[in-house]
């Protein structure tokens, strides 16, 4: 096969699969936000309404005379105004904490630095951020970047793919990246990030039940499972840390913050079938770092990696393919036997860090076997 077509496939696989984890995490966490006030600790209807029964009941019995009791009343209405006005206060405080711990780290989630998104905007919010990993040109890791550049890839490959994955490709970007500019102002984010998470199942299942298992369905099965973990295992990092420093914040909202997190995996239903107590932190780690059947988790994606590494090699017979599949097994081998996720998510052996280093390398590794005489295009794919 020639070195571009597998390099081509093989980005086909990682845009993909890049736009759809890109859309879970902006829908899961535009649900997250709405839904993340009710975990604060407000007061309930009823609540408020009794305390309120029992001050006038109060008032009733304390009443001595009409002028005292109504100077009284008329202290306790202040008091009752100014300490509703700071509890409101607090509580608006809170929120907007939650929502700006719930959007500013999707930014380091993609890996972004943050200077070329503050280039375009003033502040992180649910607007600004949303645009700029879902809608935005200048960020090459956004769901229209990528579908664009996947479908540019896919365009030079139409006698090698099969017609139906072409016209799905095609179909997503002419849905998703051609007029996507109101998605905001119309409310529809939900439904855009959706339809891009489906459009993304119905090329991989086009693609399964079309395409030969020769080497071209092997890169792009490469870039898939590649891309996967690296992405979750961000997610993971980011999310696990952000929970472990906020212990002032209720366990309600750490609960609710978990299942936000499975949920952005799709692996809410998958983990509730194996763990049916209270969700941990913890729990939660483990099984999207560790689980070696869910195929959603860094361990299991990077198992397949290697094998489809290694029969490229069996089938390339190329000695200089030996270096990465050494790679994906030494990652593979690194996951299996580690105890427990805080092994790498707390105690740093190997830290997260480590391992999405040695991500990017077998990355690197995988274009100088495969793909070395165009290392230039190569470097343009990878994301900034």
């Amino acid at each position: 096969m020639l070195s571009r077509i597998a390099e081509n496939l093989y980005w086909i696989g990682r845009y993909v699969e890049r736009a759809e984890n890109t859309a879970r995490l902006l829908d899961v966490n535009y649900h997250a936000v709405i839904e993340a006030p009710s975990q604060t600790g407000q007061r309930k209807p009823g609540q408020g309404q009794t305390s309120q029964g029992q001050t006038s009941q109060g008032q009733v019995q304390s009443q001595t005379g009409q002028s005292q009791g109504q100077t009284s009343q008329g202290q306790t209405s202040q008091g009752q105004t100014d300490q509703s006005q700071t509890g409101q206060a607090d509580e608006q405080d809170v929120i907007e904490q939650i929502i700006a711990e719930q959007w500013a780290p999707l930014l380091t989630i993609i890996d972004d630095d943050d200077g070329t998104f503050r280039q375009h905007f003033d502040h992180k919010d649910r607007n600004t951020v949303s645009e700029w990993l879902a809608f935005h040109h200048d960020n090459p890791s956004s769901i229209t970047s990528s579908l664009t550049f996947a479908r540019e890839n896919a365009r030079t490959l139409r006698d090698r793919i099969s017609s139906e994955m072409w016209q799905a490709m095609n179909r997503t970007y002419l849905d998703y990246c051609v007029d996507s500019s109101d998605v905001l102002e119309r409310e529809d984010l939900h439904d855009y990030c959706a339809g891009v998470r489906d459009a993304s199942h119905l090329f991989f299942g086009i693609a399964d039940a079309t395409m030969p298992r020769d080497l071209g369905w092997l890169f792009m099965k490469v870039g898939q499972y590649l891309e996967r973990a690296d992405n979750v295992l961000r997610v993971l990092t980011l999310r696990y840390r952000q929970q472990q420093k906020n212990h002032l914040i209720a366990q309600e909202l750490h609960v609710h913050r978990s299942m936000a997190l499975l949920r952005s995996i799709s692996a809410y239903e998958a983990f509730r079938k194996q763990h049916h107590s209270a969700i941990s932190a913890d729990d939660v780690a483990q099984f999207l770092l560790l689980n070696a059947d869910f195929p959603r988790s860094v361990r299991f994606s990077l198992n397949v990696v290697h094998d489809i590494l290694r029969d490229i090699q069996i089938r390339n017979d190329a000695a200089i393919a030996q270096r990465p599949v050494r790679q994906a097994g030494w990652l593979a081998a690194r996951l299996e036997y580690l105890h427990n996720a805080k092994q790498v998510l707390v105690e740093e052996q190997p830290s997260a860090e480590d391992l999405l280093e040695s991500i990017a390398d077998l990355s690197n590794s995988i274009s100088q076997a495969y793909f070395v005489f165009n290392t230039d295009a190569a470097q343009q794919n990878q994301r900034a």
